[in-house]
């Protein structure tokens, strides 16, 4: 178990190491208001999208419950 463990624990502090640079290098930490270029918002396009995922996963399941062997 020793030489699964160390190797993987060096890894999650190495990727730890450089997620807390990358944050500190964006200014995550700087006390101002942040800004956006984009606003992002739900929009129509983004209901559709939803609507017709749920469509679909109802159907799947109506198919599956029906017999059909998917």
């Amino acid at each position: 178990m020793e030489y699964f463990f160390i190797p993987l624990f060096a890894s999650v502090l190495e990727i730890g190491d450089e997620l807390s640079q990358s944050a500190i290098v964006r200014g995550l930490d700087a006390p101002v208001e942040k800004t956006s270029r984009h606003l992002i918002k739900f929009r129509k396009n983004d209901i559709s999208v939803l609507i017709l995922m749920v469509l679909n996963l109802l159907i799947v399941i109506f198919m599956k419950e029906s017999g059909w062997d998917l």
